[in-house]
């Protein structure tokens, strides 16, 4: 509701900012973390990005807080950011 707000209520709006369309051009790692009860977005977005990712050869990881919306507590998100920095970092060694 309030990213329709945003932009004016298109979803051609919607789209053109969608990161979706950009999947094919990331090249890093990429961990996605995403609230059940967003409102901006959706699950289903943020899986369909990993998905995107990895078959373009990325590493990327969706993590879903289902009791959580836009804003994710720091101390909630860091236990899954902190070991997916350490694995990234890993792999850039060998």
């Amino acid at each position: 509701a309030a990213l329709r707000a945003e932009t004016g209520g298109s979803d051609d709006a919607l789209r053109a900012r969608s990161v979706l369309l950009a999947a094919d051009r990331i090249k890093a790692a990429t961990l996605i973390l995403q609230g059940a009860q967003d409102e901006r977005t959706s699950v289903d977005d943020a899986q369909r990005l990993a998905a995107a990712l990895r078959a373009h050869g990325v590493a990327a990881d969706a993590v879903i807080y289902p009791d959580h919306g836009h804003r994710i507590p720091v101390a909630v998100r860091d236990r899954d950011i902190d070991p997916f920095v350490e694995r990234v970092l890993r792999r850039a060694e060998n």
